[in-house]
């Protein structure tokens, strides 16, 4: 028996070692190029794949230096010399066939001294989702905590971000995660998107009778035109509305998008409108705004992605714009200014990065408080090391599992069993 056990640990053993060229690049004989965008015989999805992400940020110099009464504002975390963790989360996805899901938790910084939210553990993602592909396109029916699908620039995937963190008017004006359902079509160069939501972050059941809608329209020709660490040709042009209605108020809010890119050159445009309309009479919690208010904000981004001998690099500047009250002529008429440069994958799983941000008020005091910060990010899976396929593992290692993505069963009318010798 010991030595039946020791065979069928080396064999294991041989084959994570045979499966490891995927980690450099499924499919693929161009060294350097993400898997993703990486030619492959066919698309799986792995049963179950663990998912990391620590984003840890080192502030080497901060303006405001005053001890006692510290300035701050949107977009201002008032970070002072030294670490900080931006973000820590935990999770599983996978999926079969039709079928994918996501669960994570993690925590996260306030995003400025004005933000409400604080650093709990909390539920990120918690959601199912069927896929159908037809003649006519494919339908995506998704239910749980899950991207309400409003801004591009939310949608983007936190590990994809160059500067780790969203613009001023992304974080204020945009939802990015509610707990509710959706459905989304994507046929040739169009994609639609609706859906109906509890609003109000909520995680586990609705405090009130209110909910959130939510639709987009977009259209997207070539590469992915939800990240800008890419180098294949991209367009995309969106626009999305939320009605959202509570016991106090009803928000209302609008926003166009645009990314394109060429030769690995990344411009990103954003616009949001938001206007809250307060209910005469609320009857359990006042409204957060006592008048009729209009919000707007807005972001531009340049970057460039280039891929290195070893790793990738992305150096950009974006510049971003909030006004929390368009009557008011005061500090909440802001401007955030980026700069910096972020490197892909130097090592496997870790990004790196360093950049200055400028703040300033158009409105009000003048408040100094600038920064220059450094940051480092492991994430796994990343888009140049894929996880292990664990189906094919089991081949190289003699056995077949009962059903896989892509596995010999899938052909076969889904019998399991053994290799025949």
């Amino acid at each position: 028996m010991l030595l039946t056990r020791a065979r069928h640990t080396a064999t294991l053993l041989t084959a994570l070692a045979l499966s490891a060229p995927a980690l450099a690049g499924e499919g693929s004989n161009k060294p350097g190029v993400p898997y993703e965008e990486a030619e492959k015989p066919a698309r799986w999805t792995p049963w179950a794949t663990p998912t990391a992400q620590i984003q840890t940020w080192f502030t080497a110099w901060d303006q405001d230096q005053d001890p006692k009464a510290d300035s701050g504002g949107y977009g201002d975390p008032e970070l002072d010399t030294g670490f900080n963790i931006e973000r820590a989360r935990l999770g599983l996805k996978g999926g079969y066939k039709v079928v994918d899901f996501a669960i994570r938790f993690g925590a996260a910084s306030p995003y400025d001294t004005l933000s409400s939210k604080r650093s709990p553990v909390e539920l990120v993602d918690a959601w199912g989702r069927l896929t159908f592909d037809t003649k006519g396109g494919t339908t995506r029916l998704t239910l749980g905590q899950h991207d309400v699908g409003f801004s591009r620039e939310a949608s983007i995937s936190s590990n994809d971000l160059i500067f780790q963190e969203r613009a001023v008017s992304t974080e204020w004006l945009s939802p990015v995660r509610e707990l509710g359902a959706s459905v989304s079509h994507d046929w040739k160069w169009l994609g639609a998107r609706v859906g109906v939501f509890n609003g109000g972050g909520n995680l586990f059941g609705n405090n009130d009778n209110g909910v959130m809608l939510a639709a987009r329209l977009e259209g997207h020709v070539g590469g992915d035109t939800y990240r800008t660490n890419a180098s294949s040709p991209a367009f995309g042009i969106g626009g999305s509305f939320i009605y959202e209605t509570s016991q106090a108020e009803v928000t209302q809010r609008a926003e166009v998008d645009m990314l394109g890119r060429i030769v690995g050159l990344n411009l990103l445009v954003e616009g949001e409108w938001e206007q809250i309309d307060p209910k005469g009479d609320p009857t359990y919690l006042p409204p957060s705004v006592p008048n009729k208010t209009v919000r707007m904000g807005g972001l531009v981004q340049l970057s460039y992605y280039k891929e290195l001998p070893l790793g990738a690099i992305e150096p950009a500047v974006r510049m971003s714009y909030y006004d929390d009250a368009k009557h008011l002529k005061d500090n909440g008429d802001v401007g955030i200014l980026h700069g910096g440069v972020t490197w892909r994958e130097p090592v496997p799983f870790v990004d790196l990065g360093a950049g200055y941000i400028h703040r300033f008020e158009f409105q009000g005091a003048d408040l100094q408080n600038d920064s220059v910060r450094v940051w480092a990010g492991i994430k796994y899976p990343s888009r140049r090391f894929a996880p292990l396929n664990l189906v094919d593992v089991f081949r190289r290692m003699g056995e077949k599992p009962l059903s896989g993505p892509g596995g010999d069963d899938d052909a076969s009318g889904g019998h399991g069993g053994r290799h025949k010798k």
